[in-house]
C-alpha cells in the first residue's frame, strides 16, 4: 500500500470513528457543559457541594492526615504515571507493549491538557479562598481563613477540575480496559485519591467529579478511537 492509500485509509477510519461515536460525543459534551454551568451558576448545587466538603473536611484525625497525604501523593502525575508504565511493562507481553504504551501516553497527555485547560477556563477558587470570614478585619491568614482543615500548603486558585482525580481515573480506566474487569479495584484507588483531595482541603467534591469524568471519558475515547483507526494492532 502506497503512502497516499494509507493516508486515505486512516482518514476513512477516523471518519468512521467520528460517525459511530457522534451521539456519544454530543452526549458527553452536553454533560460537561451542563456540569460547568451548574458549578458556575447553580446556587443549589454549589451550596450542596460546599456542604459536602465541610462534612468530609471536618472529620479528620492525625492518622488519616498522614494516610491521605500518602494517598494524595500516589495520585500525583509525576508518581502515578511512571508507576503505571512500570506496571504495563511488567504485565504486558512484548507484542502488545509498543501499541498500548503509545495509546496510554496519548490518553494521559490529552486528558491532562484538557484538565489544565478547564482549570483556566472555569477559574474556580479553592476551598481556602471560598471560606473567608466577612466579619474579621485582620490581615493575617489565620484570621481570614476558618473552617478548612488543610494538610500541607494552602492553595487558592484553579480548583476545578481536580488534576489528581483526573490522573487517577485516567489510569484506572486504562487499567480496566487493558487488563479486564478483574482489575476494577483500580477505581477504588482512584476514588481514594479523589476523596483525599477533599479531605486535605484542596478541592470541593465537584472538582474531583469533574476531573474523574474528564479522565475516564478521554481514556475511553482515545482507546476505542485507536482500535477503530488501527484495528490490525495488538489492542487485545
Amino acid at each position: 500500500m502506497n503512502s497516499t492509500s494509507r493516508e486515505h485509509d486512516v482518514l476513512y477510519r477516523i471518519k468512521r470513528f467520528l460517525a459511530a461515536a457522534r451521539k456519544r460525543i454530543v452526549l458527553v459534551a452536553a454533560v460537561f457543559i451542563g456540569l460547568f454551568l451548574l458549578i458556575l451558576g447553580g446556587k443549589a448545587v454549589v451550596t450542596a457541594d460546599m456542604a459536602l466538603f465541610k462534612i468530609i473536611n471536618t472529620h479528620h484525625t492525625a492518622f488519616f492526615d498522614r494516610f491521605f497525604l500518602f494517598v494524595s501523593y500516589l495520585g500525583n502525575g509525576w508518581v502515578m504515571i511512571p508507576l503505571f508504565f512500570v506496571f504495563l511493562l511488567w504485565r504486558l507481553p512484548k507484542s502488545r507493549r509498543i501499541y498500548i504504551f503509545v495509546c496510554a501516553a496519548v490518553a494521559l497527555s490529552v486528558s491532562g491538557l484538557c484538565n489544565s485547560a478547564a482549570k483556566q477556563l472555569v477559574g474556580r477558587p479553592r476551598p481556602s479562598a471560598y471560606f473567608v470570614s466577612p466579619n474579621m478585619n485582620t490581615a493575617t491568614e489565620e484570621g481570614r481563613l476558618y473552617g478548612v482543615h488543610v494538610v500541607g500548603e494552602r492553595l487558592y486558585n484553579h480548583s476545578l477540575p481536580s488534576g489528581h482525580a483526573n490522573t487517577a481515573f485516567t489510569v484506572a480506566t486504562l487499567t480496566v480496559i487493558i487488563f479486564g474487569i478483574r482489575f476494577w479495584p483500580a477505581f477504588l484507588v482512584a476514588m481514594a485519591v479523589a476523596y483525599s483531595r477533599v479531605y486535605m482541603g484542596f478541592h470541593f467534591p465537584l472538582d474531583t467529579l469533574a476531573g474523574a469524568c474528564i479522565g475516564s471519558v478521554i481514556a475511553l475515547g482515545v482507546w476505542y478511537g485507536a482500535a477503530i483507526i488501527a484495528p490490525q494492532k495488538h489492542w487485545s
